[in-house]
């Protein structure tokens, strides 16, 4: 008798870039994967609109964490690099007030330091560079137990301090919000307004959410890349 071994099946449901990158990670280990999209195409929300004759981003226009997307290709051994040119920007963001006041943050922390020198004051400028410190000390601690880790839990966090145990975990500055957490590095509250957007990046309030998610200041920080052609690319 012969026994003809099967590929496991796989159905993703949703074609976005959750269920894209989930059906390349299933496919790369031998699955068989079928895909359900009830959108006309797959992407979720990174998609494209036109306008005036030039498609423009209708979702993400930049993306962060280049290292994931790096990840997910060598997994499935390609390179990101050829099939996506990724573009280092050395503006992250530009804001504007009703007031025309603007400023700019750049890739680089002491451009950044000296343009919030000139918009709010000295004090604001060396707060910043705490925050960063603060912000860069908070991921490294989560990047490896949480970020990095499929199934995360509150224990394996805390363990992942080692004997420092609670007492540690209280560096990660969960027990305070955002708002509250911003208050001690920023005097001029049009600062504390902007980092507090944060927030919004998963739906969820500076006045609410723990301060252990100022670290997405850190992330953006860290690098932001444009992909040539727009994110759909």
């Amino acid at each position: 008798m012969v026994v003809v071994k099967q590929s496991p099946r796989v159905v993703v449901i949703g074609g976005g870039a959750g269920g894209l990158a989930a059906a390349v990670d299933c496919a790369r280990r031998g699955a068989s994967v079928l895909l359900l999209e009830r959108g006309p195409e797959v992407g979720g929300k990174v998609r494209q609109e036109r306008v005036g004759g030039q498609s423009i981003d209708a979702g993400p226009t930049v993306l962060t964490m280049r290292w994931v997307f790096e990840a997910l290709f060598a997994d499935a051994d390609a390179a990101l690099a050829e099939h996506v040119r990724l573009h280092p920007l050395p503006v992250l963001a530009r804001h504007a007030w009703q007031d025309g006041e603007r400023l700019d943050l750049y890739a680089d922390r002491e451009a950044t330091a000296a343009a919030i020198d000139r918009f709010a004051s000295a004090a604001d400028a060396s707060g910043y560079l705490a925050f960063c410190r603060h912000t860069e000390a908070i991921y490294q601690k989560v990047h490896g137990p949480f970020i990095r880790t499929a199934q995360p839990t509150l224990a394996s966090l805390v363990g992942s301090l080692g004997l420092r145990g609670l007492p540690g975990a209280l560096g990660l500055d969960f027990h305070r919000t955002m708002w509250k957490a911003l208050g001690d590095f920023f005097q001029d509250p049009r600062l504390r307004q902007l980092f507090g957007r944060y927030a919004t990046y998963y739906g969820s309030s500076p006045f609410e959410a723990p301060a252990t998610l100022n670290l997405i200041a850190h992330v953006e920080q860290a690098g932001v890349w444009a992909p040539a052609g727009g994110c759909r690319r």
